[in-house]
């Protein structure tokens, strides 16, 4: 009898996941429908990598020539096809709370700038000095690894500081969390022999000059000349650009959030709510 009980409730609990998402992709058709209206290739590329990212996927690969994020296709929309489909994607939504989730997902793509949303900038620069994105400028002149950025919604970036002397250090790495890739940048200390300063999910990969480097879960990374342009599928990016100040190898590495998409904020680089008075508050701060 044990047996019996624990396999139905294992086949019930599959079974309530299948009705979650056949509630999901029903209420997701009129989206699909105006995005394939819009065209007949690029419309459900996207479409399947809204879907993709809502269920923590690969994105299917590219079937056109632009070498672009799901945002970036989402902000190449003609105007008519982006208010409808932000407009269904900001219905109210009932269900669980695994589909509430799933819509979160899709609404940090289609949500853009010009609905409300800003676009904001926060760098970690020289020796090193940080200006974040609420405008507040510190130096930070210290070693180790710390975290630049990480959101509610899961953006993360960490920077590495390494000594120079006995009074600086400077930027060595970057490391983020890109929709679930994770993606390293190195000026110095290479973590194994290979010369490639970038790694993806802990292994080296070679990223050709104006020719982006596809990340399974729809990011990007393009390089041109020594600067790394890291763009995640939701709209994020980090550039990374990589310098050398006689023999030291350093980078400066610049961060942009847009306020839809993000969620909440903490890190070197602030809060990112529009004011610097707080961007200096510890973590036991009122």
């Amino acid at each position: 009898m044990r047996k019996r009980y624990y396999l139905f409730f294992a086949m019930s609990v599959i079974s309530g996941v299948g009705f979650a998402q056949d509630a999901f992709e029903q209420k997701f058709n009129p989206i699909r429908s105006e995005l394939e209206e819009w065209d007949p290739v690029r419309g459900p590329w996207l479409s399947s990598s809204l879907e993709a990212m809502s269920k923590n996927e690969p994105i299917p690969d590219r079937t056109f020539p632009e070498d672009i994020t799901p945002a970036q296709m989402v902000s190449a929309l003609p105007d008519r096809t982006r208010n409808s489909v932000e407009e269904l994607a900001m219905g109210d939504i009932e269900g669980t709370d695994n589909e509430r989730e799933q819509w979160g997902q899709v609404r940090r793509v289609l949500v853009r700038p010009g609905a409300g949303c800003n676009t904001r900038t926060a760098r970690t620069y020289g020796d090193p000095h940080i200006s974040t994105f609420d405008g507040a400028r510190y130096s930070f002149q210290t070693v180790g690894e710390f975290v630049l950025a990480k959101s509610s919604s899961g953006i993360e970036v960490q920077a590495r500081q390494k000594a120079r002397r006995d009074d600086f250090s400077l930027n060595t790495a970057v490391a983020m969390n890109v929709g679930g890739d994770r993606v390293g940048i190195y000026s110095d200390d290479l973590p194994d022999g290979n010369s490639s300063p970038v790694r993806v999910n802990g292994l080296p990969v070679t990223v050709t000059t104006h020719k982006a480097y596809f990340l399974r879960n729809g990011g990007t990374i393009r390089r041109s000349g020594r600067t790394y342009t890291v763009a995640w599928p939701t709209g994020e990016a980090v550039v990374a650009e990589l310098r050398s100040s006689g023999s030291m190898p350093f980078m400066n590495v610049t961060v942009q959030i847009t306020d839809c998409s993000a969620g909440s904020f903490d890190g070197l680089l602030g809060n990112a709510n529009g004011m610097q008075r707080d961007d200096f508050r510890g973590m036991n701060d009122d």
